[in-house]
């Protein structure tokens, strides 16, 4: 066996980065330029609710960037798997739908959006290396079929591959069937009502990755991209962008690329030709406890919805633990946010998904993170 061999699908990853245009997944089949655009709301508030929500990708990869020796990682992606099936996404995508039936979101920004796919026997006793295409789980067709199944009609205006990765771990089956592949491809998407006019997708990952040695000495390497997707929208006469990303985690480890990252989130925003909606979860702390992207966000002029409305209130969405079985009281951080720059005003924010009464059947909650809904007025005021 050869060690190297469990990253087969990281050469895919470093081609992705190398190619933005390849990263965005075009609006599915006349979602552009569907109509909402027919002047103002009563009264001339032009009243837009949007999300950002951060589904979680089932597991927490820890187990396997932890690993300290090669022959660990096939062990290693056994426990994550497992995880992967605790958290059940079918039955979390049920949860996520109600909570859009029950907001009415025009635009969502989602963040982890994971793709599973399985191959069986896997490929590290053979010479095949071929990447595994069965799917066990595919959240975004998950949770598209559940808000249907709810007449909610939205579809894909935006999306960007981020990580895409390949690994095996071991089946406990003697012979060529002792492996199964196992292979992990995280998406940023962006939902729009279908009947929202929406055009110019773009999406790319960003510049800064973390550069990760796993398996100790004699280990591989894994390059671990994050991305920004972004769409261009006309609501009730108003032009402006929709932009979702996902940056890296706050640990000392990798806050330094967060923190780059964070730069170029506000280069990207800084060269929209309208005015700027920006969701998702950047990971930083508005105290700064963490990391200094927050402030870095704030001192380029965009607008804290959720400080806005609620400045007394700490709205956290982040610390439910990787089984999602944990109290709602492990909810200590805010790093999930809606931000907007140009002539809008903050007009409310919730959470969701950060409530008991959230959990599904099974106990658990729907994410390992809680929802922003946010509504913000366009344009100036009349």
């Amino acid at each position: 066996m050869r060690p190297y061999n469990l990253f087969r699908a990281v050469a895919l990853a470093a081609a992705l980065a190398a190619c933005s245009s390849d990263l965005t997944t075009a609006p599915q089949s006349g979602s552009i330029e569907r109509d909402l655009d027919q002047g103002s709301n009563a009264g001339g508030n032009k009243l837009l609710t949007v999300m950002s929500r951060n589904i979680y990708l089932g597991a927490t990869l820890d187990p396997v960037m932890n690993a300290p020796i090669p022959q660990l990682i096939p062990i290693r992606v056994a426990q994550v798997w497992g995880q992967v099936q605790q958290t059940n996404f079918p039955e979390r995508a049920k949860a996520l739908a109600e909570e859009i039936a029950a907001t009415q979101p025009e635009l969502i920004g989602l963040q982890e959006v994971a793709l599973w796919r399985t191959q069986f026997p896997g490929d590290a006793h053979t010479a095949m290396n071929i990447p595994s295409t069965d799917v066990a789980y595919d959240f975004l067709a998950n949770l598209l079929a559940e808000l249907e199944a709810r007449g909610e009609k939205y579809v894909v205006a935006s999306s960007v591959v981020n990580l895409d990765v390949e690994l095996f771990m071991f089946t406990g089956t003697p012979g060529a069937s002792l492996t199964r592949d196992i292979r992990f491809t995280d998406r940023e998407v962006i939902l729009a009502r279908h009947n929202l006019s929406t055009f110019n997708p773009q999406g790319a990952q960003y510049d800064a990755k973390v550069d990760l040695p796993i398996g100790g000495p004699g280990g591989p390497r894994i390059l671990i991209p994050r991305g920004w997707t972004s769409i261009d929208a006309k609501y009730h006469g108003e032009t402006f962008r929709f932009f979702s990303t996902h940056l890296e985690v706050e640990s000392a480890r990798f806050a330094p690329v967060q923190i780059a990252q964070g730069h170029e989130v506000v280069a990207l925003l800084d060269a929209s030709p309208y005015p700027v909606i920006a969701v998702g979860d950047y990971n930083s702390a508005p105290d700064g406890s963490t990391t200094p992207t927050y402030a870095t966000l704030m001192a380029s002029g965009l607008t804290d919805v959720w400080d806005a409305i609620n400045p007394e209130d700490d709205g956290f969405t982040a610390g439910m633990t990787n089984d999602l079985l944990g109290p709602v009281t492990l909810f200590r951080s805010r790093i999930d946010l809606v931000l907007f720059s140009g002539p809008m005003s903050s007009m409310s924010a919730r959470n969701v998904g950060n409530l008991e009464s959230d959990r599904t059947p099974s106990g658990l909650m729907p994410s390992d993170h809680a929802g922003v809904v946010a509504t913000i007025r366009l344009g100036l005021p009349q």
